[in-house]
């Protein structure tokens, strides 16, 4: 084929160009990398070649408390009930401090697992034996990663790694690749359970959700039809089940729907994908796609006027209609395989970008399989074939006279076009609607006030002994940034600890413990309503709720401890009531809290530090001062309480980004699809300008009513949007019961952006065609 004659049409055709190519290009990176999550998202854990046959644990407390998550000593109790069972695993993670070097402790994370572990799930093992890696109770596996920071080159089997303030050395018998793809969260090295920092997980069942626990079922059985029997079988000896005012029952969960269920894993050991998200960035891919087809064909069509009297002229040379059509669409397939070959380069180049927007590292390599490719390519053929079949069909049935004449433009009709411009700005409508409405409730909720101080307030957590939380205590009390420090044993942003009582009357009530020295109140705003004084060096503050739920008078407060299968009988006087406040984040409930207050934390969990002045550089100066004692950087993950609090939204964030992201999307599509239907429509109608103009219009005059014209469209698709709008974010707000009101200035808003990127995309080539000498299209008849 002799394209000379296209690349001369697209050189003097630039704009056409490059709207046609950057549209389509961007589009089908877009399509690409989501493609790309979608895929990733659904293949998680399908690497492991036993995931049909495990289960894994957790407990329905009534009403929406459902979590994930069992006592680790329940394990022999089932394995003699049920002799489907094959084998279990213990699972439990946590963040500890190793040393590199003998000298430097970095913080790393630990999975703390039964020896069974690496014959239940295929982890990759690049040294070591899968069957025998964790026979030994000291033995552990390191990732490659790891290995490099500990031994370098050398050979780590059966050197040591030496855990930091546990003061324990393991052996290292196995080098694991990276935990990819998988709903268990990452780990730098896996050890048996024996080792985990929390004895209660490995004694008694204290603990009743405090680890994770996997059941391999024997083949041909179905291990989750025993959740009923399982509850029963509880009720013998597990003593959460045995609690006369709730009326727990045992979860079975496939472990090939961990990652995608609703179900909370209250121990974090697990990490959660969003089955809502993933379906619904599916959908707007395809979406995205379908506009960014017809924008593609829509501008196609538009231009095909402008190469009409080229192929009239082929067809009064001796060129076939045939000819013409099979010519017309390898153009068309030409400039698509351009657009998919710089679209390529578009997802290489923005991949971090949306790895970091996904919270997901995408694997753009290893998608583009010979199938996947293959499979763009098509797409790429057929796209192109349609985009270009459409015109040379209505031009090859077109008499090569007429289009010299002239009259050709008058025979095409654009009513689909103008139905499908109408829709892509509905869409457009309701996506910035839903964005706006996503950034206003999030930033709603979390500067929501929580009924305590979250600001200027650092929280970090305690990773030393008794002597050197004391020493740094006092060495951040001297810097001129702090106004107070405080050593603690939780705080109210994460609750405490939480503890299961009984009262007098037999009643059950699950309360927070929060244990602080004298500066606690102070930092977080506490102030007794009203208050007693006995002259205890311990002072039991209690929250309105408490009394509430007790029933008892501030005097009489008095309880019985459950711990496991024993009972402590502590007696106290409450000395001060607190307002209620949230823990966690404003959506969550509040809770009946203890709250305790001592002269000296001896071994605090975190301490909070009320600074002032510029917070940055305030923690820089915390984080020299952490480095100094501990001998190890202090970690960064959230150091402010209010980022603590944002955490909790962390999938609502993000979806917010994401669809903020879709909506300049469809905008960006939007602009392109204007661009291509006003381009048509201004072809279609020079005739006319032109005979307006002879007839006395004004240039400003026909301007006006081309843009009125187009705007008319945003107008009918505003009306359409506002039920839509109002159907989609009145049920996306209801999950919050602190939540914003869906104000008319949000569809106001969104209706005003779409009516200023439609003027903006018509409002120039409206000009143009305005000021345009009428005699170059009035001569042509």
């Amino acid at each position: 084929m002799n394209i000379k004659s296209y690349i001369t049409f697209l050189s003097r055709n630039k704009v056409y160009t490059a709207i046609n190519v950057f549209g389509l290009s961007v589009s089908l990176m877009f399509v690409m990398l989501i493609g790309v999550y979608v895929w990733q998202e659904y293949s998680v854990d399908r690497q492991h070649s036993k995931a049909e046959r495990i289960y894994t644990l957790g407990i329905d407390m009534g009403g929406d408390d459902r979590v994930i998550g069992v006592s680790r000593q329940v394990a022999p109790y089932l394995k003699s009930r049920y002799p489907e069972i094959e084998m279990t695993c213990g699972v439990a993670r946590d963040e500890t401090l190793i040393y590199i070097n003998d000298y430097q402790l970095v913080k790393k994370y630990g999975l703390y697992v039964d020896s069974t572990f690496f014959q239940m799930f295929d982890f990759p093992l690049v040294k070591g034996d899968r069957q025998s890696v964790l026979r030994g109770k000291d033995d552990c596996v390191v990732t490659e990663d790891l290995a490099r920071q500990l031994f370098g080159d050398s050979d780590p089997i059966g050197k040591h790694l030496k855990l930091g303030y546990y003061d324990k050395v393991l052996k290292v018998t196995g080098v694991m690749k990276e935990m990819e793809n998988s709903s268990l969260q990452k780990a730098d090295f896996v050890c048996r359970f024996e080792h985990v920092s929390n004895e209660s997980l490995v004694k008694g069942l204290n603990n009743a959700v405090g680890s994770d626990l996997y059941v391999l079922a024997k083949p041909n059985t179905d291990f989750g039809a025993k959740a009923a029997d399982i509850t029963q079988y509880f009720k013998e000896f597990f003593w959460i089940y045995q609690l006369e005012d709730m009326e727990a029952k045992a979860i079975v969960l496939p472990f090939s729907e961990q990652y995608f269920t609703e179900i909370r894993d209250c121990n974090r050991h697990t990490s959660r994908g969003s089955l809502k998200l993933v379906k619904m960035l599916f959908a707007s891919c395809l979406v995205v796609l379908l506009f960014a087809v017809f924008n593609y064909i829509n501008l196609t069509v538009a231009q095909s006027g402008r190469r009409s009297r080229e192929m009239a002229m082929r067809r009064l040379l001796g060129s076939h209609r045939s000819g013409i059509v099979r010519r017309l669409m390898s153009e068309s397939i030409m400039l698509c395989l351009f657009s998919l070959a710089l679209s390529l380069l578009f997802a290489a180049a923005f991949a971090p970008f949306f790895s970091q927007l996904l919270e997901t590292k995408l694997l753009l390599a290893e998608a583009l399989t010979p199938l996947s490719i293959g499979g763009l390519l098509l797409f790429a053929l057929l796209l192109g074939a349609a985009a270009g079949v459409f015109p040379a069909v209505v031009i090859s049935r077109a008499e090569p006279i007429e289009v010299v004449r002239g009259t050709f433009a008058h025979h095409t009709r654009m009513v689909f076009s103008r139905v499908f411009i109408v829709l892509q700005n509905v869409i457009t409508i309701v996506m910035i609607a839903v964005a706006l409405t996503m950034s206003l409730q999030m930033h709603h909720i979390i500067s929501a006030p929580m009924g305590f101080n979250k600001d200027n307030v650092v929280v970090i957590g305690n990773r030393g002994d008794s002597i050197q939380a004391s020493t740094f205590c006092k060495e951040v009390e001297k810097l001129a940034c702090v106004k107070l420090v405080s050593a603690s044993m939780g705080t109210p942003s994460d609750g405490g600890n939480n503890s299961t009582m009984t009262l007098d009357s037999k009643k059950t009530v699950s309360l927070q413990l929060l244990f602080g020295d004298r500066n606690f109140l102070e930092i977080y705003g506490l102030k007794p309503k009203k208050e007693n004084t006995d002259g205890s060096n311990i002072k039991l503050y209690v929250t309105e709720q408490t009394l509430r739920e007790m029933g008892n008078e501030l005097h009489e407060l008095r309880w019985t401890s459950i711990l496991g299968d024993k009972s402590a009988n502590i007696n106290s006087h409450a000395c001060g009531v607190l307002n209620d406040f949230h823990i966690h984040n404003i959506e969550e409930a509040t809770h009946p809290m203890l709250i305790f207050i001592v002269d000296k934390i001896k071994y605090p969990w975190n301490f909070s530090v009320l600074i002032t002045g510029n917070p940055i550089e305030s923690l820089d100066q915390i984080k020299n001062i952490y480095k100094k004692v501990y001998n190890f950087d202090m970690p960064d993950e959230y150091p402010f309480i209010d980022q603590q609090i944002s955490a909790y939204y962390t999938e609502s964030i993000r979806l917010s980004h994401i669809v903020s992201l879709f909506a300049a999307m469809a905008l960006l599509v939007s602009l392109l699809g204007l661009v291509a239907m006003s381009t048509y429509f201004i072809q279609q109608r020079q005739k006319e300008i032109a005979v307006r103009k002879v007839f006395g219009s004004s240039s400003s005059q026909v301007c006006r009513k081309l843009i009125r014209t187009f705007l008319a469209y945003v107008a009918i698709a505003f009306i359409i949007a506002i039920p839509v709008i109002w159907y989609l974010m009145s049920d996306w707000l209801s999950q919050f019961s602190y939540r914003i009101t869906l104000s008319p200035l949000i569809f106001l808003a969104a209706g005003a952006v779409c009516f200023l990127i439609s003027l903006l995309s018509t409002i120039i080539q409206s000009w143009v065609a305005a000021n345009e000498n009428p005699i170059k299209h009035i001569k042509d008849n």
